[in-house]
């Protein structure tokens, strides 16, 4: 999920979130995760929204070329 940056700070990011996660609990799901920068302005943004960093949960890479 996106917003535009001239978009930011309207709610619009919120109300996506709420309306998604009425929906999935609507479904019966019980917990989400998602992938963000570390330092990026969207990692403030969900932990105002009671995200919070996993413990037991890691991200990966390789690189498999030149790197660019």
């Amino acid at each position: 999920m996106c917003v535009s940056p001239s978009q930011q700070g309207k709610g619009i990011g919120g109300a996506l979130l709420e309306d998604l996660q009425v929906l999935l609990v609507s479904e019966g799901v019980r917990k989400v995760y998602l992938l963000t920068s570390r330092d990026a302005f969207a990692a403030e943004f969900y932990k105002k929204r009671e995200f919070y960093i996993s413990e037991r949960m890691i991200m990966m890479g390789k690189w498999l070329g030149p790197r660019e």
